[in-house]
Protein backbone atom coordinates (compact mmCIF):
# COMPACT_ATOMS: atom_id res chain seq x y z
CA UNK A 1 0.00 0.00 0.00
CA UNK A 2 2.14 2.78 -1.35
CA UNK A 3 -0.45 5.54 -1.78
CA UNK A 4 -4.06 6.50 -1.00
CA UNK A 5 -5.44 4.52 -3.91
CA UNK A 6 -3.85 1.20 -3.00
CA UNK A 7 -4.46 1.72 0.71
CA UNK A 8 -8.15 2.49 0.42
CA UNK A 9 -9.49 1.81 -3.09
CA UNK A 10 -7.75 -0.67 -5.37
CA UNK A 11 -5.26 -3.35 -4.36
CA UNK A 12 -6.41 -6.54 -5.98
CA UNK A 13 -9.17 -7.06 -3.43
CA UNK A 14 -7.24 -6.16 -0.28
CA UNK A 15 -7.65 -2.38 -0.08
CA UNK A 16 -9.85 -1.02 2.67
CA UNK A 17 -12.94 -0.24 0.59
CA UNK A 18 -12.59 -3.45 -1.44
CA UNK A 19 -12.76 -5.35 1.83
CA UNK A 20 -15.75 -3.22 2.87
CA UNK A 21 -17.53 -4.14 -0.38
CA UNK A 22 -17.27 -7.78 0.72
CA UNK A 23 -19.22 -7.06 3.90
CA UNK A 24 -16.49 -6.27 6.43
CA UNK A 25 -17.47 -3.80 9.20
CA UNK A 26 -15.61 -0.56 8.37
CA UNK A 27 -15.68 0.64 11.98
CA UNK A 28 -13.19 -1.96 13.21
CA UNK A 29 -9.95 -2.00 11.21
CA UNK A 30 -7.00 0.20 12.14
CA UNK A 31 -4.69 1.45 9.40
CA UNK A 32 -1.03 0.79 10.20
CA UNK A 33 1.88 2.33 8.34
CA UNK A 34 5.63 2.60 9.02
CA UNK A 35 6.41 5.62 11.21
CA UNK A 36 9.50 6.67 9.24
CA UNK A 37 11.27 5.70 6.05
CA UNK A 38 13.79 3.84 8.21
CA UNK A 39 10.99 1.60 9.50
CA UNK A 40 10.39 -0.08 6.14
CA UNK A 41 12.42 -1.96 3.58
CA UNK A 42 9.80 -2.00 0.83
CA UNK A 43 9.00 1.71 0.42
CA UNK A 44 5.58 1.47 2.11
CA UNK A 45 6.11 4.71 4.06
CA UNK A 46 3.59 7.42 3.17
CA UNK A 47 4.40 11.03 4.10
CA UNK A 48 2.24 12.24 6.99
CA UNK A 49 0.54 14.99 4.97
CA UNK A 50 -0.35 12.49 2.25
CA UNK A 51 -1.57 9.93 4.77
CA UNK A 52 -3.73 12.62 6.39
CA UNK A 53 -5.33 13.33 3.00
CA UNK A 54 -5.97 9.59 2.53
CA UNK A 55 -7.57 9.35 5.97
CA UNK A 56 -9.78 12.40 5.45
CA UNK A 57 -11.08 10.88 2.20
CA UNK A 58 -11.72 7.58 3.95
CA UNK A 59 -13.63 9.32 6.78
CA UNK A 60 -15.80 11.08 4.20
CA UNK A 61 -16.56 7.65 2.71
CA UNK A 62 -17.71 6.06 5.96
CA UNK A 63 -14.54 4.80 7.61
CA UNK A 64 -14.42 5.59 11.33
CA UNK A 65 -11.57 3.70 12.96
CA UNK A 66 -7.94 4.37 13.88
CA UNK A 67 -4.43 4.85 12.56
CA UNK A 68 -1.17 3.60 14.00
CA UNK A 69 2.48 3.98 13.10
CA UNK A 70 4.96 1.20 13.70
CA UNK A 71 8.70 0.92 13.96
Amino acid sequence: YMDCNTLFNSAGGSSFFEIKANGFDVHKPVIGKPGTTADTTNGAFIKYATLNTCIQRAFSNGWNAGVTAFQ
